[in-house]
């Protein structure tokens, strides 16, 4: 699969391109063997440039996925990190599923005491499919440094049609 866009970033709905600049966004992914995904992408604005590379792999009742991210603010000379890395399993098949998942950002390289982490655990109770759910989940954030209190529990339900 391939994927190219270039956008003017002015938003949807505008003709108009002001400042006459551009950002382009690139990504491939392909199949090796039944079940696996494995791509990259890329994306570069007039300031910045970035790249990601990401895997997922497919089995009957389980599924994983990562994917890694680095950016480059030209102006700054700033590099940005961050990488997830997902697993699901349906405990219940078409029913309920179980998620996990580890993450990591770190916003400037230069900066040695600004990255976080989050680990969040997670349900997924399907009413109608993937078009009618209810998720519940809990995630744990922990910062470098100062330890902020914002770890977060959600439930929600989505609606799709």
């Amino acid at each position: 699969m391939l994927q190219a866009a270039v956008v003017n970033g002015e938003g949807p709905n505008r003709a108009a391109n002001p400042d006459n600049r551009m950002a382009y966004f690139g990504r491939a992914v392909v199949t090796p063997v039944k079940g696996l995904d494995v791509g990259g992408a890329f994306e570069d604005y007039n300031d910045s440039t970035g790249v990601g590379v990401q895997a997922a792999y497919r089995a009957p009742r389980w599924t994983a996925r990562a994917e890694y991210i680095r950016e480059h603010n030209r102006r700054t000379d700033v590099h940005a990190t961050g990488w997830y890395a997902l697993a699901a399993y349906s405990a219940i098949p078409q029913r309920l599923q179980v998620v996990g998942r580890v993450e990591q950002f770190d916003p400037s390289d230069q900066v040695a005491t600004d990255r976080s982490t989050g680990y969040l655990l997670g349900l997924q109770y399907f009413i109608r499919g993937d078009a009618f759910k209810v998720i519940v989940d809990y995630e744990i954030l922990r910062e470098q440094a100062v330890q902020v209190k914002n770890n977060r529990g959600v439930v929600q339900m989505q609606v799709r049609w």
